[in-house]
């Protein structure tokens, strides 16, 4: 998986972790929706300022969007482990404590 699409990946779940849609966000970026739409697939690389406006528009830092992109594992891996940290984003406190209860769990039985 490319620059380009992890970056792509990380906004999609950033959107939805933040509960808009393309179409919201393009608004809230001045973007157009297929441009958003664009960035998500990994079909063009976004300028930075355009990446800034992305992570101010989620309430993201910036450094979110670039988080894992350097790290070499599958693209299945890099999927799931992005989606899991959004989802552990949306959780209050004590949802995220036992979450994290479950994960430890799972993680000894390997």
């Amino acid at each position: 998986m490319d620059i380009s699409r992890k970056i792509g990946v990380a906004v999609k779940a950033a959107r939805n972790s933040a509960g808009l849609s393309q179409d919201e966000l393009a608004e809230e970026v001045g973007k157009s929706m297929k441009t958003i739409s664009n960035i998500e697939r990994g079909a063009v690389a976004p300028s930075i300022e355009t990446l800034y406006q992305i992570a101010r528009a989620l309430k993201v830092p910036m450094a979110d969007l670039f988080q894992d992109v350097d790290k070499r594992r599958s693209n299945k891996r890099f999927l799931a482990e992005t989606e899991a940290r959004e989802l552990l984003r949306s959780l209050d406190d004590k949802s995220l404590d036992l979450a994290i209860e479950q994960i430890e769990a799972i993680a000894r039985r390997q």
